[in-house]
């Protein structure tokens, strides 16, 4: 592999047909794409399942420091056969885990917070003024308002709410990345 330009999932035995477990393989080629710098592409037409987080019994993530092409490619994260308890205490985890290798910021100013609601952030908003002046991703978060309850058995109250939003370097959002949710409240932005 040393001569290859990127990193896909089937060279480290995901099968990608919606039904066989593909976390290790999707772990193992992320670890590899992160220790050699190296981007991770996914297989057009696949279907990559994930349904198992645990490694020798261990609940692990994929930790993703490298670009990652998706396009093209379909994920099923399957959590109907997992038990949401562990040692009689319920847990939640990421699954994926972006950890890029540049320094983040956290915009916490409550007056461009508050600029940013009273403009305007919900779905169909197309621009979206921090005055950054550069590509970014954002992910802004309202503490006060929990999104992906869930009911019954595996339930789960939610979390803050938020979402991934990439912006050009004038603040227009991404027509791939759409604003999903009306913000009447933002606690903080982080930016990456």
């Amino acid at each position: 592999m040393s001569d290859k330009k990127y990193v896909t999932y089937e060279e480290f035995g995901a099968a990608g047909d919606g039904v066989t477990e593909d976390f290790a393989a999707i772990k193992a080629a992320h670890d590899y794409a992160n220790e050699h710098g190296l981007p991770v592409k996914a297989k057009e037409g696949a279907t990559y399942y994930i349904h198992d987080t645990r490694i020798d019994g261990a609940v692990e993530h994929i930790t993703i420091r490298t670009d990652v092409d998706w396009r093209g490619a379909e994920f099923i994260i399957d959590d109907e056969k997992l038990s949401p308890f562990e040692n009689d205490r319920m847990y939640v985890h990421d699954i994926f885990f972006v950890k890029p290798d540049t320094p983040t910021e956290k915009i916490e100013d409550k007056a461009i917070l508050e600029s940013v609601v009273k403009a305007g952030l919900r779905p169909g908003t197309e621009k979206i003024d921090l005055g950054l002046n550069k590509a970014v991703m954002i992910i802004p978060y309202n503490t006060k308002h929990k999104v992906y309850r869930r009911k019954g058995y595996g339930g789960f109250a939610g979390t803050d709410m938020h979402e991934v939003i990439v912006l050009d370097k004038d603040g227009k959002v991404d027509p791939d990345t759409p604003v999903m949710f009306n913000y009447e409240n933002i606690d903080y932005i982080n930016v990456y």
